[in-house]
């Protein structure tokens, strides 16, 4: 007599399996087009008429799902009639209300943009940011996330990245990044 219960649990595996393999692909796939991405829509298309087509569905407001795309925000709101909220300062305005030093977490290119510093010091909140082996390591975890990787040592290594921000000052921690 067959077990029901045992082959659908086989079956569950199974398909697990296969969804955290397919997600990693296409995670890697997608990281690997990012560059590109970013850079046709810069330079190659018709970015301006895309953005400017927004408009036609009668939005109240638009917003970036991720702190790097931010990049991009003056173009958009250049472009559209329809507003473009900005994560950057959200975040900021609440930060205001608590505290004047904050550390930050993000990608490399969140950093190194200073998206948040600038906005921040307009505040007058300082901001610390990690060091660059700590810069490397938030990268890989970031890769890990969007490759569906669960690593149990990345919750660790964010926590002992943000301990040193702490330690330098900072009084909150800034997660910069959606996959954090």
């Amino acid at each position: 007599m067959i077990d029901i219960a045992s082959d659908e649990k086989i079956i569950l595996k199974a398909r697990r399996h296969w969804f955290t393999l397919l997600s990693q692909l296409i995670s890697m796939a997608i990281m690997a087009i990012l560059p590109f991405l970013f850079y046709y829509i810069v330079s190659g298309f018709d970015f301006d008429g895309r953005v400017k087509s927004l408009d036609k569905l009668n939005l109240l407001c638009l917003s970036l799902a991720c702190n790097t795309a931010h990049v991009l925000l003056d173009k958009l709101r250049d472009n559209s009639k329809v507003p473009f909220a900005s994560m950057i300062d959200e975040v900021v305005k609440n930060v205001r209300k608590t505290c004047k030093t904050v550390g930050l977490l993000g990608t490399p290119s969140t950093i190194k943009y200073k998206f948040y510093q600038d906005a921040l010091r307009k505040v007058k909140i300082s901001t610390i940011i990690p060091n660059a082996q700590q810069i490397k390591t938030l990268e890989q975890v970031i890769r890990n996330v969007l490759a569906g990787k669960v690593v149990k040592q990345d919750a660790q290594k964010l926590i002992e990245i943000a301990d040193s921000l702490k330690k330098r000052g900072a009084r909150g921690i800034i997660l910069g990044c959606t996959e954090l």
